[in-house]
């Protein structure tokens, strides 16, 4: 690195990223003294990203694949995701970043990493800083419905997380019953005291595996980790007794029937939600535009969905 003309660079808190990646500098010699601490800091993260970006801006995608790639696999082994599902994991992210195919749906046990590890926060933070609302909206839809409002209902939440929409959906339910992979935050959902039976499970194995009928089923901004909802769809309806419900959010696509983010999200299309809704045997009886919460200071866009199962 020194020889590349970076003598102050001896370590990775003097690095000078911004200087390698000024407009004028020498971008030939910025790569060199990027590959040279990476061969002294092989997981550097200033170094893999800033040597990242710069192959990037010259066009160097496919070059910049193997460093983007390696900074997700570090970001998913510091979640606790298993040494089995790191690639994976860090494929998904990568293909979120970058725009490359995506796969149906988020890895669980990426899922799961990332909210074990967010659970402590989780409610300051999207209460406080994202503005959250979908719960409430979820809820005063059910209202406008004109359904039953008093205890008389059996109520699943699928990805219950901390029990934010439990809340909202205890004083209608005979029954309320949650479901969640992140044993942190079925923890914190547990502490409400307001679930009867709260089961850590991969959401579709646990439907699929369930012997237990609900007149309402809650899906508080679950389907933004499914990409192909149409297995999701199915197994709610099993468990959906007959004239009941499927309430949930997604955040709105305008392009494609679904399409991963950058935020590592998935977006869908209203006709494709009303397509997968009619093969699984519901009726889809409201698909509104709604603002879920807000990114950076900017709104999501939605859409609150309500099927019946006839």
């Amino acid at each position: 690195m020194q020889q590349a003309g970076y003598a102050t660079a001896t370590s990775p808190d003097t690095f000078p990223a911004a200087r390698l990646m000024a407009p004028g500098g020498d971008r030939r010699k910025a790569e060199h003294a990027y590959r040279e601490l990476l061969d002294a800091l092989p997981d550097n993260t200033a170094a893999l990203k800033g040597l990242a970006h710069l192959l990037s801006l010259q066009g160097r995608n496919d070059a910049a694949a193997p460093y983007r790639r390696r900074l997700w696999q570090l970001h998913v082994h510091a979640l606790g995701v298993p040494d089995v599902a790191e690639a994976g994991a860090a494929e998904f992210l990568l293909a979120a970043e970058t725009g490359g195919t995506p796969p149906e749906r988020a890895p669980a046990a990426y899922v799961e990493g990332l909210f074990d590890s967010y659970a402590a926060t989780f409610d300051e933070h999207l209460l406080g800083q994202l503005h959250y609302a979908v719960p409430q909206l979820l809820a005063r839809r059910f209202i406008a419905l004109g359904l039953p409002s008093d205890d008389r209902l059996d109520i699943l939440d699928i990805g219950c997380g901390s029990g934010l929409a439990g809340v909202q959906f205890e004083r209608h339910a005979r029954r309320l019953d949650g479901v969640d992979l992140s044993q942190n935050m079925l923890d914190l959902a547990r502490g409400r005291g307001i679930y009867d039976g709260l089961y850590k499970a991969e959401v579709v194995e646990h439907l699929c595996q369930c012997d237990r009928r609900y007149d309402l089923v809650v899906a508080a901004d679950v389907l933004a980790y499914f990409g192909d909802v149409q297995p999701l769809m199915d197994a709610v309806h099993k468990v959906v007794a007959d004239d009941g419900h499927f309430l949930f959010t997604v955040e709105k696509s305008d392009e494609a029937d679904f399409r991963l983010s950058a935020s590592g999200r998935y977006r869908h299309a209203a006709r494709y939600l009303v397509r997968c809704a009619d093969v699984a045997g519901f009726a889809c009886k409201v698909c509104d535009e709604a603002v879920l919460r807000e990114q950076h200071g900017m709104p999501v866009p939605g859409y609150m969905v309500v099927l019946h199962k006839p």
